[in-house]
């Protein structure tokens, strides 16, 4: 029984400790990548990036006055998702959404979005975002990756996505 015990908390401190928290104090978030990812910071409007191969979880915060005491509900008009669909469609060919609408990312009201479309010509992307305004900014969670390299990644990202959670 000791045993048993023993390997089960060897196997937790393991997964607990294989984890790196990035908190954001300044947009009032935190998100944990696996200790092996490459982590960017501050790019621009992207807070954080963590990046493992060919696969990929950012987290973009915007603040803007049209974002003031609103909802995702309240900002996730048929103009908000138009207005993805041409900014995507201008960056990527074939671009295909295969889900977006109001959805619920940890507990948090959300828009979700999700696409395929052709990063090259020989090249898929598979992408989700995850859109969500909270103090006034809008806050964009992204995971991407090939369409090849998506099905081998895909519990690893969404742990990442599951971290995420707003800190104030």
């Amino acid at each position: 029984m000791k045993l048993i015990l023993f390997i089960v908390l060897f196997i937790l401190s393991g997964t607990l400790f294989s984890q790196r928290e990035y908190i954001s104090d300044a947009n009032g978030f935190k998100i944990s990548f696996p200790t092996d990812w490459e982590l960017e910071k501050n790019s621009g409007s992207m807070e954080v990036k963590g990046k493992s191969g060919v696969s990929d979880v950012y987290v973009v915060v915007k603040e803007h006055r049209d974002f003031k005491n609103k909802t995702i509900g309240e900002v996730a008009s048929d103009d908000f998702k138009n207005a993805l669909l041409e900014q995507y469609s201008s960056l990527f060919d074939n671009l295909s959404v295969t889900n977006s609408g109001l959805t619920n990312f940890n507990g948090y009201d959300a828009y979700g979005f999700s696409y395929t479309c052709d990063l090259f010509s020989d090249i898929k992307l598979v992408s989700t975002h995850y859109f969500l305004v909270h103090n006034s900014r809008l806050f964009a969670v992204t995971a991407s990756s090939t369409a090849d390299q998506y099905p081998k990644d895909e519990k690893m990202i969404n742990d990442v996505l599951s971290s995420f959670v707003f800190t104030d």
